[in-house]
């Protein structure tokens, strides 16, 4: 059994934490952020039919949690569903916003990302995009596809606010570190890792942390954790999603 150190926001790292625990692994939250629902862009979206767009993309596992309340059973059959990578596909099977056996659009390989995806959504008879995403992040793929002609709406569905783990997770750490359990990080944001560079209560601690193998969920990811000094980075193997490559690397530590 291993012990995970998680840096997903609030909002998702209890469903990293709870499939990690339903195999017998130890975790430990350290999150940064905490996603929360937009009610306008959730509305929104709970007004689209099937047949309004070619193409309806989800950029993250987020967007698949926050949209499967409202969407429900929408988009079942619907064969444009796209996910910018294999972690989002998975949660959108997961919340039922695919219906069983259901396919989706992504690409086939690393880098899951949205330049990964763009060629996807050039297809000749995609004439329109939906987008469901958070607040922020990039745009200027968005705007790529609008000047190819095509129609393209964004849904901002969820917020991101900045937060400090809770107290004591420093000891905790500094406990499970002492145990000689084995301990990898999953790191899921280039956001998450400079705040924990700047997290005041890891002290001394940090040199040790930095030395723990790490997953992160992309290669962006993956260089920004080695620029901050961890010294052994992973990356999913094409497919994976990072769960499934969190689980693999318990089993054998060589993996990755």
């Amino acid at each position: 059994m291993a012990a995970f150190v998680l840096t997903q926001p609030l909002g998702r790292v209890e469903a990293v934490r709870d499939a990690l625990r339903s195999h017998g692994h130890s975790t430990l939250e350290l999150p940064f952020s905490a996603l929360s629902p937009r009610v306008d862009g959730l509305a929104a979206l709970g007004r689209i039919a099937k047949e309004d767009f070619d193409r309806v993309v989800f950029v993250s596992p987020a967007a698949a949690a926050f949209a499967a309340p409202v969407l429900g059973p929408v988009l079942h059959g619907h064969t444009g569903v796209a996910a910018v990578g294999a972690g989002t596909g998975d949660a959108l099977r997961q919340t039922g916003i695919l219906a069983s056996g259901q396919g989706v659009v992504m690409p086939p390989a690393p880098p899951y990302d949205a330049d990964a995806l763009y060629p996807l959504l050039c297809d000749p008879d995609v004439a329109s995009v939906a987008v469901v995403k958070g607040t922020g992040g990039r745009k200027d793929w968005l705007d790529r596809l609008r000047a190819t002609g095509r129609f393209v709406q964004a849904f901002e569905i969820y917020d991101s606010r900045p937060v400090a783990p809770a107290p004591g997770v420093a000891d905790e750490l500094a406990s499970v570190l002492d145990s000689g359990e084995f301990v990898v990080w999953l790191l899921s944001s280039r956001g998450a890792i400079r705040a924990l560079l700047t997290w005041q209560p890891l002290g001394a601690l940090l040199g040790r942390l930095l030395a723990l193998p790490a997953i992160a969920v992309h290669p962006n990811v993956a260089e920004s954790a080695r620029a901050a000094g961890f010294v052994d980075v992973r990356l999913p193997d094409q497919g994976q999603t990072l769960l499934q490559a969190a689980l693999a690397v318990a089993e054998d530590p060589s993996n990755g």
